[in-house]
C-alpha cells in the first residue's frame, strides 16, 4: 500500500504522518520533517528518524556554500545521500514495515540517490506512506503516477478527521496487498473520491473494515443474497430490480449515529470488491 498525502504548504501533511509515528503499533522506518524554528520565526529543516535521530538538511545560516538553495535555505544534499537514503532502504529489506516518506519535495529532489530510492521503494513490497510536494513539479509526475500510488489531498476541512483514516490503512496495509490489481485499483478509486469529496467517514469505513471484511473472507454469498460478518453483527444484502446493492445496517439506511449520512457502507463496499474476484 502506497499513500502519498499532498496539500498546500502547511496544512498539516508532516503533523499527520506525526500521528502515524506516535499511534501506529507495528513496525516503522523513514523520516519526518520538522521546522527549526528560532524566536518562533522559521529558520530551517531537519530530518528525524523513528528512533529519534535528527539531522538538519536546509537552513538560512548553514550550507551557505551550497549550490543547492530553495528560496531563503540552503540545502544540504549529503543530508539526503548519507542520512535519509539508507533508512529509507531498511524498508526494501524488511516485511511488514510502513516506511515514512516526508517528504517528496524541492530540496529532496536535488538528490538523484533519494529519487532513485523513492522509485524503488514504489516497485517494492514495502507500504510507504508519504508526503508530497502539491505544485505540478517534474520530479513528482512520475511518482504521483505510478500505478501503485493513491495520492490524497489533505485541506483544512479535512485535515483532522484524515489521521485517524490513515491510521487504519496503515493497520490493513498487510491484507490490502492480498487483493489483486483490480481490487486494489477500485480502493485507490473510491479513496481518492472520497477524500475530495470530504466524505471521511467513507474512506474510515473502507480501510477500517472493509479491507479486513474481503481479506477475512467474512463476505459470503448464498440463497441469492449476501452476508458480511461485521464487528459487531452479521449483515445481509440484497440486490434490487437495478441491480443496487442494499444493506440492513445504520449506515446504509441513514439510521442511529449516521442519520443524514446515507451511502456507503463498508459492507456495500466489500461485497464491490469481493465481486471482483469472480
Amino acid at each position: 500500500m502506497n499513500i502519498l498525502l499532498t496539500g498546500e504548504p502547511g496544512v498539516g501533511k508532516s503533523t499527520l504522518i506525526q500521528y502515524l509515528v506516535d499511534n501506529y503499533n507495528g513496525a516503522l522506518a523513514g523520516v519526518v520533517s520538522r521546522e527549526l524554528l528560532e524566536s518562533g520565526e522559521r529558520v530551517g529543516f531537519e530530518a528525524v528518524t523513528i528512533d529519534g535521530r535528527r539531522r538538519v538538511f536546509a537552513h538560512r545560516n548553514m550550507f551557505t556554500d551550497s549550490t543547492y538553495r530553495v528560496g531563503e535555505f540552503f540545502v544540504d544534499v549529503n543530508c539526503f545521500d548519507e542520512f535519509v537514503v539508507p533508512e529509507l532502504k531498511r524498508g526494501l529489506n524488511e516485511l511488514g514495515v510502513i516506511v515514512l516518506l516526508d517528504e517528496i519535495g524541492r530540496m529532496q529532489a536535488f538528490s538523484k540517490s533519494f529519487l532513485e530510492t523513492v522509485n524503488d521503494l514504489l516497485s517494492s513490497p514495502a507500504h510507504i506512506i508519504g508526503t508530497i510536494v502539491y505544485d505540478d513539479e517534474a520530479f513528482a509526475r512520475p511518482i504521483k503516477a505510478h500505478e501503485s500510488t493513491m495520492v490524497l489531498t489533505v485541506t483544512s476541512e479535512n485535515r483532522d478527521l484524515l489521521p485517524r483514516c490513515i491510521l487504519a490503512a496503515a493497520q490493513q496495509a498487510e491484507n490490502y496487498e492480498l487483493f489483486s490489481t483490480e481490487q486494489k485499483q477500485l480502493v485507490r478509486q473510491w479513496a481518492a473520491a472520497w477524500v475530495a469529496d470530504g466524505q471521511l467517514e467513507y474512506v474510515f469505513k473502507l480501510f477500517n473494515n472493509a479491507i479486513a471484511y474481503v481479506a477475512g473472507s467474512k463476505v459470503i454469498f448464498s440463497d441469492n443474497e449476501w452476508r458480511v460478518a461485521g464487528d459487531t453483527s452479521a449483515h445481509v444484502l440484497t440486490v434490487d430490480k437495478k441491480g443496487s446493492l442494499l444493506c440492513d445496517c445504520d449506515l446504509f439506511n441513514g439510521r442511529a449515529e449516521f442519520s443524514g449520512l446515507v451511502g456507503q457502507c463498508s459492507h456495500v463496499m466489500s461485497v464491490k470488491l469481493t465481486q471482483l474476484e469472480s
